[in-house]
């Protein structure tokens, strides 16, 4: 088991369970530099950019 400080693996189970949104990486853009095998704009873990507050419509 991962410690809950550690960010899972995009695509693994606990990511998953976690709210991952992240697709693997099919000819796209290089978009994460952590993760240069997934798409992880918009994920809830795996997004390297910050959101800004109120920044999903609310």
């Amino acid at each position: 088991m991962s410690d809950k400080h550690e960010t899972p693996q995009p695509g693994t189970d606990e990511a998953v369970a976690r709210g991952r949104t992240c697709d693997y990486r099919d000819g796209e853009p290089e978009d994460n530099d952590r993760w240069p095998d997934w798409i992880t704009t918009g994920c809830p873990l795996h997004d390297s950019t910050p959101q800004r507050p109120g920044g999903d419509g609310s």
